[in-house]
């Protein structure tokens, strides 16, 4: 995957971003592996309490779900779009 910031990788992927769009993201990974420079993303509710501890840079979320995370993109289908 090559490097892009955060706000051009929204774009292509139609994804409200909330937070810095000069993120740069170089990588994708799971919510519990994903370090800085990668993407990660929550479809579950299983998953959600993993989010306040995750290192990813961004992560994909469900449009109406309640984080302080950032940045994050907001998704209707975060597995989708991940």
């Amino acid at each position: 995957m090559p490097t892009l910031r955060l706000g051009e990788l929204a774009e292509r992927i139609a994804c409200k971003l909330v937070g810095d769009p000069n993120v740069l993201i170089s990588g994708v990974n799971t919510i519990d592996a994903a370090g800085p420079g990668e993407l990660s993303f929550v479809h579950n509710e299983k998953y959600i309490s993993a989010i306040p501890n995750s290192r990813a840079s961004a992560i994909v979320v469900p449009v109406d779900l309640e984080t302080e995370f950032r940045p994050l993109l907001r998704s209707a289908d975060p597995y989708v779009t991940f």
